[in-house]
């Protein structure tokens, strides 16, 4: 395979004096490494000469030595790179580079910034590269310049390493401000508060699925989750249907939220009584931070950066996809089971890397039908794959008088929490109000 290649037409960002300054400033003031190691790293430094001297002054602090020009020059000699990097001589003129350490952190600023130019420098000409190349997805090289654009790529930035004892500040400080707060959940709320208490919110970064065989309530349900975050608690939501139109998700949240028979709104046989009621959800909705996409075929791809780009533009708070099994693979799996299983784990991804809940709404097989109870189980997930290995939280949705008209349970729905990566699981009950399509708390004995 032959690819076309250029030549990078000027020298790649710099700053040699900075990258002097800083190895002169850890010679003046050893302890000032600990700052610096914070901000940049070995790679950030252009010249090989100073990512060798930088090297060695780590070593040496990790060892719990002195830090000087003699010790540095000697741990350089050690590792054979002394002559490399100009001897001696060039090691101890750092130390005239800079007469104050005072300025530390602007030099490695600057090293940082030029640092990260290079890297992205670096991507637009392996962009270009890969461009020329047939074999390469137009996907895969959008999606790998807008992973870069939207902070998804390392770009020379400084290591994230961080200490236990930083670690466990942080968390008991955490913890402290959350038992001030006495709120009985962490994460966002999803406006039930049986759930919120089972759950305790949808947490940032997880993938959270929720499933049942058709007639259910799976949209009703997540619909309910995005008009409460979007409308009680003013965070932005986006919501990617695949498989409803924008016009009758509207329709949902007229209804869910104005109480308004949903067939009433769809047909236009709104009683006069109702068109007040109508109009205030319809200011509402207006003024909510709800962002709705129904492309009926989207990849993974697509989505990926379209969330990127949701982000970026609005904020974003919580993501839904309806649903799961509608979404066309980036790329062709050996069969759809991996198809599937690529994507839940790409969805997974995607909100570690966002830092938002996910909720994925997918379908059941129909095995659950063929059971006596037909309360789903984990192994009802539809061409589950590792669906239930990427969710951080699996919920079923269950109303018995899909089955049983006659159910004592009419106007019920069993929220059943199978799989909850960081607490417990079990079940809990709302009321579904169906000419609504809404879900709403038992009322309190």
């Amino acid at each position: 395979m032959t690819m076309t290649t250029i030549e990078h037409p000027t020298m790649p960002p710099h700053d040699l004096d900075a990258e002097r300054a800083i190895l002169g400033a850890i010679l003046l003031c050893p302890a000032v490494l600990a700052t610096v190691g914070e901000l940049v790293q070995e790679t950030d430094f252009y010249d090989s000469h100073h990512q060798g001297i930088f090297s060695a002054m780590c070593r040496l602090e990790n060892a719990g030595g002195a830090i000087d020009h003699i010790v540095v020059a000697e741990e350089l000699k050690r590792r054979g790179l002394l002559e490399k990097v100009g001897g001696s001589a060039a090691v101890a003129e750092l130390i005239e580079t800079v007469a104050t350490a005072a300025n530390v952190t602007t030099h490695c600023r600057v090293v940082q910034e030029k640092a990260r130019r290079r890297a992205v420098r670096q991507m637009a000409f392996d962009l270009f590269t890969r461009s020329t190349d047939e074999q390469e997805t137009l996907d895969a090289l959008i999606d790998q310049a807008e992973q870069t654009i939207f902070g998804g790529q390392d770009l020379g930035q400084a290591s994230s390493r961080i200490t236990t004892a930083q670690l466990v500040n942080e968390r008991l400080h955490h913890l402290e401000t959350l038992y001030k707060s006495r709120r009985p959940f962490t994460g966002i709320s999803t406006g039930f508060a049986t759930l919120d208490r089972l759950t305790a919110g949808l947490q940032p970064g997880t993938l959270n699925i929720i499933a049942a065989r058709p007639s259910m309530g799976k949209t009703a349900l997540a619909l309910s989750i995005a008009a409460h975050v979007a409308l009680e608690t003013n965070l932005p939501v986006q919501i990617f249907s695949l498989e409803m139109s924008k016009e009758e998700l509207i329709d949902r949240l007229f209804a869910l939220t104005a109480q308004i028979d949903l067939h009433a709104i769809r047909t236009g046989k709104v009683s006069s009584a109702d068109w007040f009621d109508l109009a205030t959800s319809a200011d509402q909705l207006s003024n909510a931070p709800l962002f709705i996409e129904d492309s009926g075929s989207i990849t993974m791809a697509q989505l990926r950066r379209r969330a990127r780009r949701a982000k970026a533009k609005t904020g974003l708070a919580l993501m839904i996809v309806d649903y799961l099994q509608l979404m066309t693979p980036s790329l062709r799996g050996e069969s759809r089971q991996q198809e599937i299983s690529d994507m839940s784990r790409a969805l997974k991804l995607l909100a570690k890397e966002l830092g938002v809940p996910i909720i994925a709404l997918s379908q059941l097989n129909r095995k659950v039908e063929e059971r006596g109870d037909k309360r789903p189980m984990l192994s009802d997930l539809r061409e589950s794959g590792s669906i239930e290995q990427d969710a951080d939280l699996v919920a079923f949705i269950y109303r018995d008088e899909v089955y049983n008209p006659d159910s004592l349970d009419k106007g019920l729905a069993e929220i059943l929490v199978r799989k909850h990566r960081s607490g417990p699981v079990g079940e809990q009950k709302l009321l579904f109000r169906e000419q609504y399509a809404k879900f709403e708390d038992l009322p309190a004995d």
